[in-house]
């Protein structure tokens, strides 16, 4: 009976029934002819993901600038990231998107928003193009939006999930890639062509005025950044673990640097935990900070440690020594979407610690819901990978 009520449910979000009500009602639809790429001159891009989707994104949104030098460009992104998004200068306008709601009406509101969005900024620009630059699942309704844009055609990759009912110009799902390689591929199946991968990010002088008078306060220049949460709690290394790390810095390397500790609101109890009795070496800064300025803190440090976080991602935007503590098993499946091989930090300044194997019952991922395959990476791993990031750096900068 569940199963038949949920069906009945999400009815409204199939999406044959939303090309149908796009039809009738809104005179939605995507174009039936031949597709004319150099006629496109308003471009809408959907990316309503988290921070690190985001991040690894910017390299899109760059190479499509550069191909559509003439075009004006709208990004619709997830309200959450909107504080990242809001300074790119790739684009003309930066809409957001608030996608937190009440499951019971979550298909109502679903609609509402959406549509209320289409109505104050997407129908007056007659899109010649929609692209969703997205290789996996649709769970926050990507398709849905584009489709409802009234965008005269809709790119994005068919994901054999009925969300390609609401795309003119599907593309073939490629052999597995970084996401990043993913996104671009869209550029190049328009006809274009790639000059950089490289990451971006992008601060107001505010944000750098704010890392410099917090750093001036430190006394010292030399700090580490640790983001010891995550979106998902499998996600999360033990909090005592990174303590522990901090603990053994402290008393056989170098006792005179900080730790600064970045996260969201609702990690600020980990904060807590690991700076109980390290008050002169480290600083608690969870729930404290914007994006923006977290980031502009992660680019001052020497090196950073985290999860398969957004801040991860925006470290290895920001392009400093990153160490990422997986909970995607060594022998897991690349396609995983916690899989570093799609979704790991993309530079080349980068150390990732995975668990050797997946832990029973989990196969080719961590499927459990708290931190399971990632409490077999040690604090003794974790702390002579930090030593041989450290030693490098200093090599480097000598």
């Amino acid at each position: 009976m569940n199963k038949l009520l949920r069906k009945l449910y999400y009815f409204p979000l199939q999406p044959w029934f939303l090309k149908l009500v796009g039809l009738l009602i809104f005179k939605t639809k995507t174009s039936s002819n031949n597709f004319n790429v150099t006629k496109v001159k308003q471009i809408l891009v959907v990316k309503l993901d988290e921070i690190g989707d985001f991040i690894l994104c910017t390299p899109f949104l760059r190479e499509l600038r550069r191909n559509f030098p003439d075009s004006k460009i709208t990004l619709i992104v997830k309200k959450e990231v909107f504080n990242l998004a809001e300074h790119c200068p790739y684009v003309n306008i930066v809409i957001p998107l608030d996608l937190k709601m009440n499951k019971v009406f979550r298909v109502v509101v679903q609609y509402n928003r959406v549509l209320k969005i289409c109505k104050k900024y997407l129908w007056k620009e007659n899109y010649d193009l929609a692209i969703i630059p997205r290789w996996d699942g649709d769970a926050n309704y990507h398709a849905f939006t584009a489709y409802f844009s009234r965008a005269k055609n809709v790119i994005g990759y068919n994901l054999n999930n009925g969300t390609e009912k609401l795309l003119n110009l599907p593309v073939p799902k490629n052999v597995v890639e970084h996401e990043v390689i993913n996104n671009l591929y869209l550029i190049n199946h328009l006809g274009g062509n790639i000059n950089n991968d490289k990451l971006e990010f992008w601060l107001s002088d505010e944000d750098r005025k704010y890392a410099d008078n917090f750093i001036r306060q430190l006394n010292t220049n030399l700090f580490i950044t640790i983001a010891p949460g995550a979106a998902i709690e499998k996600r999360i290394w033990p909090k005592e673990n990174y303590k522990g790390v901090i603990s053994k810095f402290i008393n056989e390397i170098d006792s005179n640097t900080k730790f600064i500790l970045l996260g969201s609101q609702n990690e600020i109890h980990i904060g807590e935990y690991i700076i109980e009795g390290l008050e002169n070496s480290v600083i608690n800064l969870i729930g404290k900070t914007t994006l923006r300025q977290v980031a502009a803190l992660i680019v001052r440090s020497k090196l950073f440690i985290g999860n398969d976080s957004g801040l991860m991602h925006i470290a290895a935007a920001i392009d400093i020594p990153v160490i990422e503590i997986s909970s995607f098993p060594l022998d897991g499946s690349n396609y995983g979407v916690n899989s570093p091989f799609r979704f790991g930090p993309w530079t080349d300044r980068k150390k990732i610690l995975q668990p050797s194997m997946a832990l029973k019952p989990c196969k080719d991922k961590c499927i459990m819901d708290t931190a399971h395959c990632i409490t077999q990476i040690t604090v003794n791993e974790v702390f002579e990978v930090v030593k041989e990031m450290i030693n490098i750096e200093q090599r480097i900068n000598k």
